[in-house]
């Protein structure tokens, strides 16, 4: 069960090594969304793939931890929207 937030966290730390090796904002961009929206969708459906009879702490654990995942997906994308704009 909490194997659902650690393969979010490894997704998130895949997303942003390419955003900071490759660092345009297109992959900040393309990243953010994709991350974003994976782990929105995960955080939507994690708990219909639960065992049953889980903890809902734990559930609320997982869930909860997905979505710190899709927030930090949004800034990243967020950012790379941002970057080229001048002031």
């Amino acid at each position: 069960m909490l194997c659902y937030a650690i393969i979010g966290f490894v997704i998130m730390f895949i997303c942003i090594g390419a955003v900071a090796k490759r660092k345009t904002a297109g992959t900040a961009i393309w990243c953010g969304g994709i991350l974003a929206v994976l782990a929105l969708a995960a955080s939507l459906f994690a708990p219909l793939f639960l065992p049953a009879g889980t903890d809902p702490a734990q559930v609320q654990y997982v869930v909860n931890s997905l979505l710190v995942v899709a927030a930090i997906g949004a800034n990243l994308l967020a950012g790379g929207v941002t970057a080229g704009i001048k002031a």
